[in-house]
């Protein structure tokens, strides 16, 4: 997402369903996973020609769209990071986005009734934290995804041991925080 981003490409529909884990590539050795995971289905992309958003009257999943795009159709590079958040926490809970509700239902607590995603009490708190700067309402607040990568590769070297501890207080992880302290409350879902 860094590439794209760095290109001045937008996703438009980043989603568990639009990641595939390849076992074939090279760097699946690495860390020991097994797998690396790719980006895919760019239907919905779009190139950043004449500024930092465009308006669309497209969709992807409607569970990761953020408020932006679905009370307006307005979708930058911010909004393949609320995306990036709803995977996030779709991960570190195991639960589907929005589970049980309509795509009407999503839309009224996305964005009327301003609700996010809850990550429970047992989560990593860098995870927690980064998840919750990454689904910020305001597109502003939320952070980029160079910022999103430079606060999990220390977390991944600790997880395949090729670190022997990790600051949870490094700049990175410090922006996500101040980020999710900053952004206005909103209720949880």
């Amino acid at each position: 997402m860094v590439l794209l981003h760095s290109n001045g490409i937008i996703h438009g529909d980043l989603s568990a369903f639009n990641v595939m884990l390849s076992s074939a590539d090279p760097a699946a050795a690495i860390g020991q996973r097994g797998f690396v995971a790719k980006v895919a289905d760019f239907g919905l992309s779009r190139m950043l020609t004449h500024g930092s958003k465009v308006v669309t009257k497209t969709y992807g999943t409607i569970t990761h769209m953020p408020p932006e795009t679905l009370e307006r159709g307005v979708a930058g590079k911010g909004a393949d990071v609320y995306s990036f958040g709803v995977l996030l926490w779709q991960m570190v809970t195991g639960s589907r986005a929005w589970a049980g509700m309509s795509h009407m239902a999503v839309v009224n607590a996305v964005c009327c009734d301003k609700k996010t995603l809850q990550f429970p009490d047992d989560a990593p708190d860098a995870l927690m934290m980064l998840g919750k700067a990454c689904m910020a309402y305001n597109p502003a607040e939320r952070p980029t995804f160079q910022d999103i990568l430079d606060i999990l590769e220390p977390l991944n070297e600790v997880i395949t041991g090729r670190s022997s501890s990790c600051s949870v207080s490094g700049d990175g992880v410090a922006a996500a925080a101040e980020a999710a302290a900053a952004a206005p409350a909103v209720e949880s879902f």
